[in-house]
């Protein structure tokens, strides 16, 4: 049984905070998830969560869904900081990346790495098969 990768779980982590806040909304966890279009799905889902090393920080999850980009801010008192962004459209076409070193480590792959991988299989895909 193959591990999440680091993108699998930030994802997963980020819809159950979005559907949480969806349901809850400024009950326990004094935060709501907003979205634009039709249910997050053609706009911006915003979505935050306290910073787990630093109490009085906040993290900022900002996903745009027309062009499958995330960026992750951390927002502490007027300051509000850019931590990472990334394009995840060639992770959603990735359906396999167990016992890859570079996806598997705490760095994770880049975008690029994800795009060669991506791009090799589906070069493998379009030839022939060997008679």
């Amino acid at each position: 049984m193959r591990r999440p990768t680091w993108l699998e779980a930030l994802l997963l982590v980020a819809l159950a905070v979005a559907l949480t806040a969806l349901v809850v909304r400024d009950g326990g966890l004094g935060r709501s998830a907003y979205a634009s279009g039709g249910g997050g799905t053609n706009g911006f889902i915003a979505v935050t969560s306290q910073d787990v090393g630093n109490q009085r920080a906040e993290m900022l999850y900002l996903i745009d869904t027309n062009r499958q980009r995330l960026c992750i801010y951390r927002w502490e008192g007027l300051r509000l900081g850019l931590v990472c962004a990334r394009a995840f459209d060639y992770d959603l076409e990735w359906l396999d990346s167990s016992g890859d070193k570079t996806v598997e480590s705490n760095a994770g792959a880049t975008r690029g790495y994800v795009k060669a991988a991506v791009e090799a299989f589906r070069r493998q895909k379009e030839l022939p098969p060997p008679k």
